[in-house]
C-alpha cells in the first residue's frame, strides 16, 4: 500500500512487499545486466539467464546474473563488493585496471560502496 518507484521488470519481490534489503538493489543490477547483455527486457520477478537469449554470454557471467536475479534474496550475492570481485574474476586480472577501479565514481557514489 505504498509508492513504488522503478520499472516493474527491475523490481524484486521484497520491494513489492515493502521489505527492501541490500540484496534488493543487487536484483535490479542483475536485471539491468540482463538487458545490457541481451538487448531485451527481463520478465518481471523472474530469474534471468542471459545465455538463453544470447549464446555469446559466458557461463560464468550467466551464472552471476542468475544469482543476482534469484527469487530468494538470501541466495543472491552478499554485497556489491562481492559482485565487483566476481566481475573482475570473470573478466580476468587485467580488467581490474579498468573495471570499477577504486577511483570510479557514479554520480558521487564510489564503486566500493556497498
Amino acid at each position: 500500500t505504498g509508492t513504488l518507484i522503478g520499472k516493474k521488470d527491475k523490481i524484486e519481490k521484497e520491494q513489492l512487499r515493502g521489505k527492501v534489503v541490500p540484496q534488493s538493489d543487487l536484483y535490479s543490477l542483475g536485471a539491468t545486466m540482463y538487458t545490457l547483455l541481451t538487448g531485451k527486457q527481463p520478465l518481471a520477478i523472474k530469474q534471468c539467464s542471459p545465455q538463453a537469449a544470447n549464446s555469446k554470454v559466458s557461463a560464468s557471467l550467466d551464472s552471476l546474473v542468475q544469482e543476482l536475479t534469484n527469487f530468494d534474496e538470501q541466495l543472491r550475492p552478499g554485497s556489491a563488493k562481492a559482485v565487483k570481485a566476481r566481475l573482475i574474476e570473470i573478466a580476468g586480472p587485467e580488467s581490474s585496471k579498468i573495471l570499477l577501479s577504486k577511483s570510479t565514481n557514479f554520480g558521487g557514489v564510489n564503486a566500493d560502496n556497498t
